[in-house]
């Protein structure tokens, strides 16, 4: 059976510069009021405000939901200095994964005509997670590579390990345990440093699914790549500090890549790059070139006969 690959967005979260007079609107009303637009409406979960009255209301909380019922995500609106009064905003994990079937699209794009119509402006994208998920044991193949040392180098976040007895601080295994036995398959982490900004999570979405708490079936539903397989999923987080490098990769001129058409444009101030970003995350092939470029920044193996580079993206598929 051929391998199935699927890049998709399993967290995003970005923030906005806000109105003039929207705070001020919302603030109006109280906790577990709805406040009504034309196809959606915010309902208010927190109003932000203090038993003391002499503390000033400087966050309203609330959830953003179409008429139909879907939960878009947490809108969070801001009031003070320390947040520059900017909103924020975080898609629920079940929207990222919903479709429309009327107008087949992808329902994700729905809130920005809700930010439209509240007159918000991208600012950053804070945080956007990618997910490679797989029908290929990548956790397998990993951990082959990992312990073979004698052929292959391993370099964790640019760095080369050079004694095979070193503790990896950034690379770590995690097996899940009932009272009665051990997970035979772990979950690995790597990471950087919270400057950086990059984590990594390699674990069996199958099974996550299947004893997970919070059941995520519709993301098995949304990947369609059949009952009796596997879905190992291997998904990257990668914040603000991050993506800037990775702008600056698209834009750099002496860059071997394929991707110029994504590049900031002469001329194109950042707020319009960040909104043609926002729209670039519903390509499929964009996707998949953030995840193989971030993920190839926390590891990759090096033959040590061949010198033949290994990424993960070598590995999914």
């Amino acid at each position: 059976m051929k391998t199935k690959v699927l890049f998709n967005v399993d967290k995003l979260k970005m923030s906005y510069l806000q109105p003039s007079g929207l705070f001020e609107a919302i603030a109006k009303h109280q906790t577990g009021d709805n406040v009504n637009y034309e196809d959606f409406y915010l309902k208010i979960v927190d109003d932000g405000r203090c038993k003391k009255p002499y503390k000033p209301q400087t966050y309203i909380i609330a959830l953003a939901v179409t008429n139909d019922g879907e939960l878009m995500g947490q809108l969070t609106l801001h009031n003070s200095d320390e947040f520059e009064r900017r909103a924020f905003f975080e898609f629920d994990n079940k929207f990222l994964y919903s479709w429309n079937a009327t107008t087949n699209q992808n329902n994700e794009a729905y809130w920005d005509y809700a930010a439209s119509t509240l007159g918000l402006t991208l600012a950053t994208i804070t945080q956007v997670d990618i997910a490679a998920d797989t029908t290929r044991n990548m956790i397998s193949r990993v951990r082959r590579l990992v312990k073979d040392w004698e052929n292959f180098d391993m370099i964790v976040n640019g760095k080369k390990i050079i004694d095979e007895n070193q503790i990896i601080d950034d690379y770590a295994l995690h097996f899940g345990t009932s009272r009665v036995k051990m997970s035979r398959t772990p979950t690995l982490y790597y990471r950087q440093s919270y400057e950086q900004g990059l984590k990594e999570r390699i674990y069996n979405k199958s099974a996550e699914i299947k004893h997970g708490k919070n059941v995520k079936k519709y993301i098995a539903d949304w990947d369609n790549m059949g009952e009796t397989s596997t879905i190992y999923r291997a998904e990257v987080q990668i914040t603000w500090k991050m993506l800037k490098t990775w702008f600056e990769y698209l834009s750099d001129p002496d860059a071997t890549h394929q991707y110029a058409e994504w590049a900031r444009r002469p001329g194109e101030d950042q707020s319009h790059y960040i909104c043609r970003t926002r729209l670039l995350m519903g390509l499929d092939e964009y996707r998949a070139a953030l995840w193989v470029w971030a993920s190839s920044k926390l590891v990759y193996w090096r033959n040590k006969t061949t010198q033949e580079r290994i990424d993960q993206a070598d590995l999914i598929g």
